[in-house]
């Protein structure tokens, strides 16, 4: 059984599910408080890379602890979220191409998770694969 989890508003260098910081905020907006500039990756942060179902990847960040706790029966939710993050970005954009861009976020949903990642301790600006958390077998 999938633990209780819920997606809220996708907040850029955020978790997904928990809204906890995973980035540094070296700059946000005044009025609103939204990140506009992310520095150096918390140590618990992820980012879950997904497989969509027209082949390609998208990287979500998570707590390793919300992280730990997805699963398949959590996908739907977590595109949902996302699509909602791609529509207010388009806010500003003329009404066709409002209506282009979220059919084709629309058209896609997640399949599987892929692997986490993290930013390389060792190696500063590098990616490598994040083992701390486990995809299940999927």
């Amino acid at each position: 059984m999938a633990a209780a989890l819920t997606f809220g508003t996708k907040i850029a260098g955020a978790c997904l599910c928990c809204g906890t910081p995973c980035y540094a905020i070296l700059q946000a907006d005044p009025s609103t408080g939204r990140p506009l500039v992310l520095g150096a990756a918390e140590e618990h942060q992820t980012q879950v890379e997904f497989l969509l179902s027209d082949g390609s990847e998208a990287d979500i960040t998570f707590c390793i602890e919300c992280a730990a706790k997805l699963e398949p029966e959590h996908y739907p939710a977590i595109w949902r979220a996302c699509v909602e993050a791609f529509e207010a970005e388009l806010a500003g954009r003329s009404r066709n191409e409002r209506i282009a861009k979220l059919l084709s976020y629309t058209k896609k949903w997640i399949l599987a998770r892929l692997r986490h990642r993290r930013h390389d301790p060792s190696a500063p600006g590098r990616i490598c694969i994040d083992r701390r958390v486990s995809c299940h077998g999927e």
